[in-house]
């Protein structure tokens, strides 16, 4: 089946005790820790090692994924995504392609939406 919302599953019901409410985390600083953890726990080479291991990871992703990872990683530090993106373009130079392979597109299930 296809993911999509379904009006009743996006509530759920559930018994707790305590105080429980939602938590609106857009409002949130979600980069604190990394920038702390990137520019003061690791060294120079466990910078550049992080950095190689995530180019790899992300090489075959689509363009348009490898770009929206690399400004998460320029809003962490621009020196964390620049590195990234330098080793994601010499990745793509090489492999000669302008868009990886992996374009997932169709849903293989035979719901509405793939008819």
């Amino acid at each position: 089946m296809c993911p999509r919302d379904v009006p009743k599953h996006k509530e759920s019901t559930f018994s707790a005790a305590g105080d429980i409410d939602r938590h609106d985390s857009a409002v949130e600083e979600n980069v604190l820790q990394v920038r702390s953890f990137y520019n003061k726990t690791l060294n120079e080479a466990e910078r550049q090692r992080l950095c190689e291991n995530l180019a790899l990871h992300l090489k075959d992703a689509q363009i348009f994924i490898q770009e929206r990872a690399v400004k998460n990683f320029r809003d962490v530090d621009p020196d964390y995504g620049n590195r990234i993106q330098t080793l994601l373009d010499k990745h793509n130079a090489s492999s000669g392609q302008k868009e990886p392979l992996h374009n997932y597109t169709r849903c293989p299930c035979p719901c509405p939406e793939t008819k």
